[in-house]
């Protein structure tokens, strides 16, 4: 197998992985990405919270968790001249990546190639669809060339980036609560976890792991009848029109029975604990109440 000329730093438990287009030979010298004069994700990232040292790859993948791959592996000064045959032979290669590693989020530095290697449609931002079964975000070109688009603008996308990959590690944790507290052998899709039944009182019927999860096609996987219960990990479906109620900021839970007048009974997390404190109850940590 050809060595690559800039290695890939990956590791299990990744917060983030970040993919350039190819690396210049400055990087490729310098043994880091993104170290061509005047390019900006170092100062974008450090200023986002994202990494914690300048320039330091090492580092960054052992103390901030955050890992460095490319589309294309060879080196190249000017990305432009990078073909749209190997931007889209790369994306197989970083989805195999992905899938092997499963980052809580992958963020692609390059808006461009990443239209012509995955999605002519991308807009910058989180993406509607899981890369690699995890979800994906997109910001612009952090090249010094890309200069009508400022550091702070690169920093707050970089800090969104950090954001959906905290968000989704915490709905993944949650999932693997619920599992874990509940004995549920639940089942795992790219954008969500759901029970084969209905779960025990206070766990959820499934849960959220992207924020533009296919509703109905989780709806379709789960018992939805009165008094199922979805755990929202990003507080922005609306299931109203398939029977949920929208109540306390996207997190639903039932209770195991009806009240008196024939309704489930929905609380939020907190209200949830402070009912089970008065009435001497008490369950398992809730852990499936912590919001990213």
């Amino acid at each position: 197998m050809t060595r690559r000329p800039l290695p890939n730093r990956v590791a299990a438990g990744l917060r983030l992985l970040i993919c350039g287009v190819n690396p210049s030979p400055a990087s490729a010298a310098a043994g880091v990405g993104y170290a061509r004069p005047g390019n900006r994700f170092w100062p974008a990232a450090l200023a986002a919270g994202v990494v914690s040292a300048d320039r330091d790859g090492d580092h960054a993948l052992h103390m901030d968790r955050v890992g460095f791959t490319d589309f294309v592996a060879r080196v190249e000064a000017d990305a432009s001249k990078v073909s749209n045959d190997e931007l889209r032979t790369g994306a197989v290669d970083v989805e195999r990546l992905v899938r092997r590693w499963q980052p809580a989020a992958i963020c692609f530095t390059a808006l461009g190639p990443y239209r012509v290697a995955v999605n002519r449609h991308a807009i910058a931002g989180a993406q509607p669809q899981p890369f690699g079964g995890r979800p994906a975000y997109v910001m612009p070109s952090t090249s010094g060339r890309n200069a009508a688009v400022s550091l702070a603008t690169l920093t707050d996308h970089m800090r969104h980036a950090a954001t959906l990959a905290d968000t989704a590690a915490a709905a993944g944790e949650n999932a693997q609560w619920c599992s874990a507290m509940g004995g549920v052998k639940g089942e795992w899709a790219d954008t969500y976890w759901h029970a084969p039944g209905r779960t025990g009182e206070f766990y959820p019927d499934a849960v959220t792991l992207h924020p533009t999860v296919d509703v109905d096609e989780m709806l379709a996987r789960i018992d939805a009848s009165s008094g199922a219960s979805v755990k929202d990990s990003f507080a922005t479906l609306d299931l109203e029109p398939h029977g949920f109620d929208v109540l306390f900021d996207a997190v639903w839970v039932r209770t195991a029975s009806a009240n008196e007048k024939g309704e489930f009974d929905w609380f939020q997390g907190a209200e949830l604990e402070e009912q089970l404190a008065a009435g001497g109850r008490a369950i398992a940590p809730l852990r499936i109440w912590v919001k990213p």
